[in-house]
C-alpha cells in the first residue's frame, strides 16, 4: 500500500502508475536517442561546397548524375558544355 514518507521518486513509474509511467519513460528514451542520432546525421551530412562555401555547377551535375536525375548522355553533353 501507500507509504506515508511518499517516496514518488523511486519505482518504474516515478510521477504515474507503473505500466504508464514505464511507456512515457520508453518514449523518453526513445526520442532522446532519436533526436541525438538525427543531430549527428545532420552535422556530419557530406557536403560539395568550394572554399567561400557555395556549389559550383559541375558539383550540381554531379549530384544529379549520381542521383539518377539524368542520363550519362545528358551528364556528358553538359560536362562539354561547361569545359572552357
Amino acid at each position: 500500500m501507500w507509504q506515508t514518507n511518499c517516496q514518488w521518486w523511486r519505482g518504474p513509474g516515478f510521477f504515474f502508475p507503473a505500466p504508464l509511467g514505464m511507456l512515457i519513460g520508453f518514449l523518453f528514451w526513445v526520442a532522446l536517442v532519436y533526436g541525438v542520432v538525427h543531430l549527428i546525421t545532420r552535422l556530419t551530412k557530406n557536403r560539395v561546397e568550394t572554399e567561400n562555401g557555395e556549389t559550383t555547377p559541375m558539383d550540381i551535375l554531379k549530384k544529379r548524375y549520381a542521383s539518377g536525375k539524368i542520363d550519362k548522355e545528358e551528364f556528358l553533353e553538359k560536362k562539354r558544355e561547361m569545359e572552357p
